[in-house]
């Protein structure tokens, strides 16, 4: 299991390089080209090689978790509520039709890894998303009242069935993705519950009544 586990770690990293190679040479097609139709290649090469690189990242985010002791943080100074704008507004730009309503109260700064922490968000809210009510909005909350943890509860309509809920944060233990929707490696709920503990906090779930709560605290370091 350890040889396999530095496998996907060396290959992950390696894959790296020869996509790289394939997401330039896409955008300089795209950009150069004025035929439509290489255009329209190119565009859908881009595409498919982002989601690939997003693959790429979250089997890298593994290895660390399992043979490194966890995800490594780079901490620093952030303000939560900026973090999380900037991720709702790229998530809104994938789903226009879609509502994402955002709530502040209290202090949000605290000395985090900001990246990760967009990290976070970004799966919470895509979740939301894509396995919410799509008729409902999605709610974000952000509350900073407490003086040694800030916390950021994404809610939405919908449940997750009861038995579902202890393996949500396992491996593939996620909510099954609707069919033709290849984006992730089921993995989005395991990483960011590592990166919540690396920092000190973690990620709970609440589902009943129609509704499903996913919500992050973390201390402020």
């Amino acid at each position: 299991l350890r040889l396999n586990e530095l496998f996907t770690a060396v290959l992950g990293h390696d894959l790296r390089a020869p996509l790289s190679a394939i997401l330039t040479g896409a955008s300089l097609l795209e950009q150069r080209s004025n035929d439509p139709v290489v255009r329209d290649v190119a565009a859908r090469i881009g595409s498919s090689g982002r989601r690939m690189n997003r693959m790429i990242a979250d089997m890298l985010d593994v290895a660390r978790a399992r043979l490194a002791g966890g995800i490594p943080i780079a901490r620093q100074r952030a303000d939560a509520g900026r973090l999380v704008q900037r991720v709702v507004q790229e998530q809104q730009a994938a789903f226009p039709q879609r509502t994402i309503l955002v709530e502040h109260d209290g202090d949000l700064s605290g000395r985090w890894d900001p990246d990760r922490i967009a990290q976070i968000a970004s799966n919470l809210v895509g979740n939301a998303l894509v396995h919410g009510d799509a008729a409902a909005p999605v709610s974000v909350r952000l509350d900073g009242s407490r003086p040694d943890v800030v916390t950021v509860a994404v809610e939405t309509e919908g449940t997750i069935e009861r038995e579902r809920l202890p393996r949500l944060f396992e491996p593939f233990g996620g909510v099954v993705q609707p069919a033709g929707r290849g984006n992730g490696l089921g993995l989005g709920l395991f990483i960011a519950q590592q990166i919540a503990q690396a920092h000190a906090g973690h990620i709970r779930v609440r589902s009943t009544d129609g509704r499903t709560v996913f919500e992050l605290s973390v201390p402020r370091g």
